[in-house]
């Protein structure tokens, strides 16, 4: 007799991931633009190297391959393999199958075409891939043509002109803010690992679309209310979530479900892992997944973790609880000073960034934050 059981949260269909915009074989120019925008300028891949493009079930097949296609036209040997999707938030303990690792350990890029967050897997954690002779990069909820052909074909060059001039207004802050008119008002104080989405490096793993300013705080306190999350969606009722001294100390929703669900997925006490301020201005909203929005200039994220029984905050491998929320409309104050207003981000009206853009077309159109490549 069959016994079946519940498996571990997967992406894909739960997460609504086939119904977001289907390609068509006549949008292979444009998708083969933001491949190339990936291959070469993101990845940097070289002649003779070894790409695996990892897909899931749900995958476009014109993404993956497209990508796998770009790599070809480098020169570079390539092989794409088929995986089960990887779980929410990383909770499931013995992943990824030794199937990928296999594959994995061999190539020097990895392009992940995953619904969820490839380095979020145990054996494929940032920790693991850091220092290492791989260079990953991470598609999540953007391998889809609606994505790609949008913010994957924005120019690499002019999004390291943005992400440098945020690096530059938030290094050395003592503490950014996260306000939003549906009551989140929450303190990061003394953000560490200040970084941004850029061309890979050996040893090293980001984000294709590019996202945004990458930190995790010595503190946090103050609440938060999401727009959406990894485990509820789009929420029918708010949920309001209390941190004190970089721990959830409260849940508050208007429906008991939804605090049913954050419940259920703990591994130990949640904590603040990170935070982002997304950057790239051609990234989608509407009727766009949470992680391809979270890379839109102005949108704002975080994501908190277990500690599992320690109970102590520990960074440096995976906490089995990863629960992101998004804020698509935040205002973001640096030091007290305005950086976001309301999904505004003031650096791209930056007069030395308008003149920058002057190279790609009309600075306000090419920096206007919409999905339009003028």
């Amino acid at each position: 007799m069959h016994s079946a059981r519940p498996d571990v949260p997967l992406s894909g269909v739960a997460a609504g991931y086939p119904g977001h915009h289907i390609s068509a074989p006549a949008m292979l120019p444009q998708l083969m633009e933001a491949a190339t925008n990936c291959v070469r300028d993101f990845c940097r891949v070289q002649p003779g190297e070894k790409v695996l493009v990892v897909a899931e079930p749900d995958t476009d097949p014109l993404v993956a391959a497209s990508m796998a296609s770009a790599a070809k036209l480098a020169h570079a040997e390539v092989a794409t393999i088929t995986v089960n999707s990887f779980s929410a938030g990383g909770c499931e303990r013995n992943s990824p199958g030794e199937m990928l690792m296999g594959a994995y350990q061999q190539a020097d890029v990895i392009i992940a075409c995953t619904y969820f967050e490839f380095a979020h897997a145990a054996k494929t954690f940032f920790s693991k891939i850091f220092g290492s002779r791989q260079r990953v990069c991470s598609i999540l909820m953007g391998a889809t043509p609606g994505c790609l052909v949008t913010s994957g074909r924005f120019p690499m060059g002019l999004y390291m002109e943005i992400a440098q001039r945020a690096l530059e207004r938030m290094r050395g802050c003592r503490e950014i803010r996260y306000v939003t008119d549906s009551g989140t008002d929450l303190t990061f104080e003394g953000p560490q690992g200040l970084g941004v989405s850029e061309p890979l490096k050996t040893g090293t793993w980001s984000i294709f679309p590019p996202m945004g300013i990458n930190f995790y705080p010595d503190n946090s306190n103050g609440v938060f209310v999401f727009d959406e999350s990894t485990l509820h969606g789009r929420p029918l009722a708010p949920v309001r979530i209390t941190m004190r001294d970089n721990f959830v100390a409260g849940v508050d929703a208007d429906s008991m479900a939804d605090a049913a669900i954050v419940d259920a997925f703990a591994n130990g006490r949640y904590y603040m892992r990170h935070a982002v301020v997304g950057l790239n201005p051609k990234v989608r909203m509407v009727h766009a997944p949470q992680f391809e929005r979270e890379r839109a200039a102005g949108t704002a994220y975080l994501g908190v973790d277990g500690t599992g029984e320690s109970g102590k905050i520990d960074r440096s491998g995976p906490g089995f609880a990863h629960l992101d929320v998004i804020f698509d409309t935040p205002t973001v104050y640096v030091d007290g000073k305005l950086f976001v207003d309301r999904r505004r981000l003031l650096l791209l009206e930056d007069p030395d960034l308008l003149k920058a853009a002057e190279r790609y077309g009309d600075p306000k159109r090419i920096l206007a934050q919409n999905p339009f490549i003028w």
